[in-house]
């Protein structure tokens, strides 16, 4: 694999990761959305249980239809000031006040898993969904048990926090949205960085790779033009100072071959003309030879 490809492929790692971190991330901003309003809706049941508590509690200085009678005026104008759907049920799930007045004095039986029965039972606050055919699309309930000053378990407050867990939702998809706009651009530029560093690192490679065949093809002019102030600047000006030593001493070699060759061609001319000479040499001594021979014929005629 090529340079390039490895930091393309390793920046690639970082910016999955980073999308999985990002979504893991999201998913917990969710679910803390989810329990900051079931928590404070918790809490808002739980200041009206102590109301009703309290109410329901020393009736005896009331008769008990004016008491219902006041605990169904408390639930209407709470209704009307929040557009919450708002119950008060006693320990058998009877219901004492609604925003539906007609179902006063009927059993709760929305709750198709029992929620607001197990709350009376062990006083844990449980959360669940009503889907009817006024609520199609469902609404989000909190069941948050009410207890006497003795510590007894007398009832529920059932209350609606759809409004707020769909605002706590919406802030939660905002911040998601601005943390994935974000992250994306991040890891568009952390791409685009990648790219350009992968460039500048494999370009000036590939002119190396290039030069190195050329040099070892015998082009010993070969050289050079990086001067990046990093190791591939260093390696270029390494390479350039190699093929001037290899073209130096190419040079002086050539040279030294030059004048081997004057100095062959000299010895040759002067083995020639010495051979000259020596036949000369020869062709003198016959001559005189055989003018000795003709003296000494002459005399002896």
């Amino acid at each position: 694999m090529k340079i390039s490809q490895k930091l393309i492929s390793g920046i690639l790692g970082m910016v999955t990761l980073s999308g999985t971190i990002g979504a893991i991330s999201a998913h917990q901003q969710l679910n803390i959305a989810k329990y900051l309003a079931q928590q404070e809706a918790e809490e808002v049941a739980g200041l009206l249980g102590y109301f009703v508590s309290h109410e329901l509690q020393y009736h005896e200085m009331r008769s008990p239809d004016k008491m219902l009678a006041q605990l169904q005026e408390h639930v209407q104008s709470l209704h009307k000031q929040r557009q919450r759907d708002l119950e008060i049920v006693d320990r058998n799930k009877i219901i004492l006040a609604d925003v539906a007045a007609e179902d006063i004095g009927t059993q709760l039986n929305h709750d198709l898993n029992n929620e607001v029965g197990k709350t009376i039972g062990d006083g844990i606050p449980r959360t669940y969904v009503e889907t009817s055919p006024e609520y199609p699309q469902g609404i989000q309930l909190i069941a948050v048990a009410f207890k006497t000053n003795k510590g007894e378990t007398i009832g529920a407050v059932i209350l609606e926090y759809t409004p707020l867990y769909k605002a706590a939702l919406a802030t939660a998809h905002k911040n998601i949205l601005v943390t994935s706009v974000i992250s994306l651009g991040c890891s568009i530029l952390a791409l685009a960085v990648g790219y350009l560093l992968s460039r500048s690192i494999s370009k000036p490679i590939k002119q190396l790779q290039q030069a190195v065949v050329n040099l070892a093809g015998g082009k010993l002019d070969t050289r050079v033009s990086i001067r990046s102030q990093d190791e591939i600047g260093e390696l270029a000006t390494s390479f350039n100072k190699m093929a001037d030593d290899l073209q130096h001493s190419r040079d002086e070699l050539v040279n030294a071959n030059e004048q081997l060759r004057e100095e062959i061609t000299e010895r040759q001319q002067a083995e020639a003309e010495l051979q000259l000479a020596l036949k000369d040499l020869q062709k003198t001594q016959i001559q005189l030879i055989q003018s000795e021979k003709m003296s000494s014929l002459g005399q002896l005629v």
